[in-house]
């Protein structure tokens, strides 16, 4: 079974949200793609500043992931379950979440999420 790549977008609203999964889709139907699935999951990750609202996608192939960025840029995570793909609004959980962010246990969970391969734990810890 091939490891999936855990892609996250995030934008300051809805609306930019989706437009920047259209753009990010537009871009992976050049062929071929100049980089690959690992280099766009890892920029995704570390190069971007993570916005208030954000989607994450879990995938094995750039294929997958042009499908997935289409059908959530034209709405689909609202009317319709996506599987893979996790939404959510930071703004709305940032109290809940504040007085776990340092917590040394709550870093060894996620360490043993990575390891066990519970990716959809954490895409969904992250939205």
């Amino acid at each position: 079974m091939e490891r999936p790549a855990l892609i996250v977008l995030s934008a300051r609203s809805d609306g930019q949200l989706r437009e920047r999964a259209r753009a990010l889709a537009a871009y992976l139907q050049q062929d071929p793609v100049a980089v690959g699935l690992p280099d766009i999951a890892y920029t995704l990750q570390v190069g971007r500043e993570a916005m208030e609202y954000r989607v994450a996608f879990s995938v094995v192939s750039i294929a997958q992931l042009r499908e997935k960025l289409t059908r959530f840029a034209g709405g689909a995570a609202e009317s319709e379950p996506m599987d893979g793909c996790h939404v959510g609004e930071v703004r709305s959980n940032r109290t809940l979440l504040a007085p776990l962010s340092g917590d040394p246990d709550l870093q060894g969970v996620i360490a043993s999420w990575i390891v066990k391969g519970k990716h959809a734990r954490l895409l969904d810890l992250w939205v």
